[in-house]
């Protein structure tokens, strides 16, 4: 059984799979897909080329279920906590760390040389924050971008 497959190399996991498998062994997936080669999602495999890369590596798809819908809910808990808990928790710890680092004796030039020196890094971080994240935890997005998975492979004898 694998889930989230999504970390793992496909180049080196099937292959490992076709070795370990006898003739009726079989691998269970469940996983998340990106429909395309979208951004969004971009730590996932491309469905189209998870398929082709199993039959590549003489494994076969004997079983598949599409349960994105069903996994819904979960993205859009998640969005909901994200926008009700993470986004008001980060703000009122970054609003804390700088007044507190203002009040230090030359914190005002410290802050400003951190700003100059981390603009990128900074900027990344909030575009994450405050728009990536929630994007991806977005239903309507997810479902035009995404599909969660089980696949069920055996031997391609």
């Amino acid at each position: 059984m694998m889930e989230s497959c999504q970390y793992l190399d496909l180049d080196l996991i099937l292959p490992k799979c076709r070795q370990l498998l006898n003739e009726t062994g079989q691998v269970l997936i469940a996983d998340s897909f990106r429909l395309g080669a979208t951004q969004d999602y971009k730590e996932w495999h491309i469905l189209p080329e998870f398929r082709d890369k199993v039959n590549r590596y003489g494994l076969k798809i004997v079983y598949e279920e599409d349960i994105t819908e069903n996994t819904v809910p979960t993205i859009e808990l998640a969005g909901w906590v994200f926008q009700e808990y993470v986004i008001p928790i980060t703000d009122t710890l970054l609003q804390a760390i700088l007044k507190s680092a203002e009040q230090k004796k030359g914190g005002k030039l410290v802050l400003r040389g951190v700003k100059v020196l981390l603009k990128k890094d900074l900027a990344k971080l909030q575009d994450g924050i405050y728009h990536r994240v929630p994007r991806l935890l977005n239903r309507t997005n997810f479902l035009e971008k995404a599909r969660y998975i089980i696949f069920r492979l055996v031997w391609d004898s």
